[in-house]
């Protein structure tokens, strides 16, 4: 997956520097009404559309936007039954990834391939 860095991003566009821009439509040619994805290195993550196939080229974020997620992962032997009680009262979503125990460091990376393949695909 390609994946363009701004953080020019206000009001629903999302601009490329010009260093990204000409990556982006003069070496990957990319041309007005691809889509595309951009980091803002704050972890958000923007499904875009390009709308100006220039070298500074501005993007919009597309409808059905991926929203902001957050991964709480437990040790290996998981949460106390108070652990996941407090959770579901701060508002988290339990999600289960599978039976198989886990190592802390793969859970992460489970996850995270489970919400690139809900999101993303």
């Amino acid at each position: 997956m390609e994946l363009f860095f701004s953080r020019d991003i206000q009001a629903g566009v999302v601009r490329l520097d010009p260093e990204e821009s000409a990556h982006c439509v003069k070496v990957l040619r990319h041309r007005e009404g691809d889509s595309i994805n951009i980091i803002d290195g704050r972890g958000g993550l923007y499904q875009c559309r390009l709308s100006i196939a220039k070298a500074l080229a501005e993007y919009s974020v597309k409808d059905g936007q991926i929203p902001d997620i957050a991964i709480l992962i437990g040790p290996e032997g998981d949460f106390s039954e108070e652990e996941v009680n407090l959770a579901i009262e701060l508002g988290w979503t339990p999600v289960h990834i599978g039976s198989s125990r886990l190592r802390t460091e793969t859970a992460a990376v489970a996850s995270v391939a489970a919400v690139y393949l809900r999101f993303l695909k």
